[in-house]
């Protein structure tokens, strides 16, 4: 990209461009919108081709020759009647009047109004809607959103806005809504004043400045990091000021400052995940971009007296006075690090998902600006395994395993459904294809038929001691009619839990009947009325011993919990997690033993174990320790705890240095380095090389927020990781993305082979 000139700023927006954007002060719209609507419809969700994030509307329209508010409308030879409704603060609320739409993208209505003017007048018509929609005025029209979608998650009337010019008379006004499956099918609209023009949303992948408000806005409809950088100016021992409002509740902000070039620059951001919502947990981190496409976290604190709430003006502020780099959020003192790599360059601003920045403020010593090397695009880190739109849009990722003779494995799924959440099993929208590679995960080949979504291959694939490929099954079981709509017991009691593995001959693609493990020992003492029990998954070690984590709860009735107390923060009813081990590939499992000694005080009676161990990997490492981590439901930081006597007691679960979500997994490598990979702030990474005494502050791999993959050792501390992007909400194409890295003492590194 070539740098932009905006008056006395020069700017240079990667993979992007920039439009800058005046304020007209005049305060009113010149015409009152209606309120009086008519509305026609539904038409069924077979009325309009979806494919990535366009819509095309199959059903013919006519609007030609309407002098008024028609009693019916006639839609690609159906008629439908019309019902007049009241507009309420801008907003026409399509599933009020249609009784849902079920989260069906797809389905049309129609909405029309009439206004009158005694004079010329050029009005500026601005609308948001879930998910698509075309506007005309009296026939003409004026704003079509069929090829990008909202690009917005909650529609404003600022959304999209066009002028047009009035005749003196009566108009009509008429807009086709879509439905989408993120939210409400919604219309919202009105006739805006320039100055609401002005403060619209920045058009798709384009950055908005706005000098009146100091204000820069990032690109709509970007689903990777967005970065834009002041080139004209460079500085030394800076001071940098701004506000900050996340549009989103997931994605990453932040000040980029030392710059050298786009990729070689510190940057001081706010992450945001799903997690931390639940939890209160506001986290800054002060990074490094070194070339190499990823962010080397330098510091990542959990911030006091900072509130996590949505779209709230957000002040941060960055000091460097020689190597030392200080960073206050709200006012509040947070990361301080010392370091040296980079010295006098540009600011400017970078994140993930939609922001925006106010108040931009630099004072420090200016010094000559050098030459600006400019960049088309940043470092991809990643690369995906199939590229065919027309087999599915969006694609999810599942484990990845060895296959007898030496080939990885893992299966991808495909669909159309604007997520992955929408699908449901068995349907003709969704499917899965194996894929196996012969270069350690470099290129990946289909192999196999198409199988039904979710498909057959079951969620952990192992090797057993004589290379059997071997799935094992242990399933959830829930008392009838609570925590889940489909209880898959009906009742609760030891004879009702049946853990079982079958064998595959041919690489997955058939299995074996279902054989029965045995349950070794006792374990009443987690079967019992109205409890629930589910396995979340479980490791292989290097022996081929495979331990597995049970979350044992009681939904409701915490009183039949023994010792049931409030040291922790738990999930969303009280879940106890247990290990159980099977050193037999399977074919048994060990009595389950609670995986928190929750002794506060010698002597005393330990409360119940830690709550929220729903996404727990566990591993083995080289001493012997096994070490397991967990995802929290509402606390700021991870759980993490160990064994030292292969798994029959444990420790009182502690609180990692860190938080994460979005399914981590976790492995040791030959060298014993510990390896953690999840959602946090992006796709982040984790390293301990003492076995989990000790982490890194971690290292952003990739910016889409969902992982939710998995990771494999595939040579000597070299890892694979898979995981699915953004599920479609934001951008599609939306492809799972593969990278392989090299884990060093220093961080991981990405390779390019």
């Amino acid at each position: 990209m070539t740098e932009v000139n905006f008056e006395s700023e020069t700017w240079d927006f990667v993979n992007a461009t920039g439009e800058l954007r005046r304020i007209d002060v005049t305060p009113t719209a010149p015409l009152a919108f209606p309120t009086q609507w008519r509305v026609f419809g539904k038409l069924g969700p077979q009325s309009t081709a979806i494919k990535l994030l366009s819509a095309t509307p199959l059903a013919d329209l006519n609007l030609q020759g309407l002098t008024g508010l028609p009693d019916s409308l006639t839609v690609d030879g159906q008629q439908l009647a019309g019902r007049d409704v009241q507009m309420q603060e801008n907003t026409i609320n399509f599933d009020g009047l249609f009784n849902g739409h079920n989260l069906v993208e797809g389905h049309q209505a129609f909405a029309m109004s009439q206004v009158e003017c005694g004079k010329e007048t050029e009005i500026i018509l601005g609308a948001g809607a879930d998910y698509w929609m075309q506007w005309w005025i009296d026939g003409q029209p004026v704003i079509d959103t069929c090829k990008s979608g909202n690009l917005s998650p909650l529609p404003t009337i600022r959304d999209f806005s066009a002028r047009h010019k009035l005749s003196p008379g009566r108009h009509i006004l008429a807009v086709r809504v879509i439905s989408g499956t993120t939210g409400d099918w919604i219309l919202r609209a009105a006739f805006l004043s320039p100055k609401e023009e002005s403060l619209g949303q920045a058009p798709q992948n384009t950055w908005l400045i706005v000098p009146e408000l100091n204000q820069l806005a990032s690109p709509r409809g970007m689903g990777d990091r967005t970065i834009a950088i002041r080139t004209d100016q460079v500085y030394q021992d800076e001071t940098i000021e701004c506000e900050f409002d996340l549009m989103r509740d997931e994605g990453q902000y932040g000040i980029v400052f030392a710059a050298q070039d786009a990729d070689h620059y510190y940057w001081a951001y706010i992450p945001r995940w799903g997690q931390l919502w639940r939890a209160r947990a506001f986290y800054a981190a002060i990074g490094i971009a070194d070339g190499s496409g990823y962010i080397r976290n330098l510091a990542m604190y959990l911030m006091p007296n900072v509130p996590q709430q949505l779209r709230r003006r957000i002040s941060l502020k960055i000091e460097r006075r020689g190597h030392q780099i200080q960073m206050w959020v709200d006012a509040v003192r947070g990361p301080m690090v010392i370091d040296d790599t980079y010295g006098p360059g540009r600011i400017g601003v970078s994140g993930f998902i939609d922001y925006r920045i106010y108040d931009l403020k630099v004072t420090g010593k200016s010094l000559p600006v050098s030459q600006w090397k400019t960049s088309d695009h940043l470092p991809q880190t990643w690369f995906t395994a199939e590229q065919d739109t027309d087999k599915g849009a969006i694609q999810t990722a599942s484990a990845i395993f060895r296959l007898p003779d030496g080939r990885l494995a893992t299966q991808l799924g495909f669909t159309n459904k604007p997520s992955v959440h929408d699908v449901r099993p068995h349907t003709d929208d969704a499917y899965i294809q194996r894929y196996a590679s012969e270069d350690l995960g470099r290129t990946w080949q289909p192999y196999g038929p198409q199988a039904d979504w979710p498909g057959y291959t079951p969620p952990s694939g192992i090797l057993t001691k004589d290379r059997v490929l071997r799935g094992i099954s242990f399933p959830a079981v829930y008392p009838p009619n609570q925590f889940h709509d489909d209880p898959l017991s009906e009742g609760c009691t030891p004879q009702n839990l049946k853990a079982t593995y079958c064998d595959s001959p041919d690489d997955s693609l058939n299995w074996s009947k279902p054989v029965e493990a045995q349950l070794l020992g006792d374990w009443s003492h987690i079967f019992f009325e109205n409890c629930w029990n589910n396995m979340y998954g479980f490791s292989q070690f290097s022996d081929g011993t495979l331990a597995g984590v049970i979350l044992h709860g009681t939904p409701g009735n915490e009183d039949s919990v023994p010792n049931y107390g409030q040291g922790t923060w738990g999930g969303g009813g009280l879940a106890q997690p247990y290990c159980t081990l099977s050193k037999d590939d399977g074919k048994s499992w060990s009595q389950p033993v609670p995986m928190d000694d929750a002794v506060w005080r010698a002597g005393d009676k330990p409360d119940s174990h830690c709550g929220g161990f729903s996404e727990c990997p566990i591993v083995r490492c080289g001493s012997g320790r096994i070490v397991a981590i967990a995802r929290p439901y509402r606390a700021p930081f991870m759980w993490q705890t160990h064994s030292d006597d292969d798994g029959v007691t444990w420790r009182m679960v502690c609180y990692a240095p860190f938080s994460g979500a979005g399914g981590p997994v976790m492995l040791c490598t030959q060298s014993n380095y510990l390896v953690l990979a999840m959602r946090s702030a992006g796709t982040c990474m984790h390293i301990s090389t003492d076995e989990g005494l000790n982490w890194d502050h971690g290292t952003i791999l990739d910016h889409p927020t969902y992982f939710n993959g998995s990771m494999i050792e595939v040579e000597p501390d070299v890892v694979l990781i898979n995981y699915p992007t953004c599920n479609g909400e934001i951008a599609r194409p939306s492809y799972v993305r593969f990278q392989r890295i090299r884990i060093t003492p220093d961080g991981p590194i990405p390779l390019s082979d």
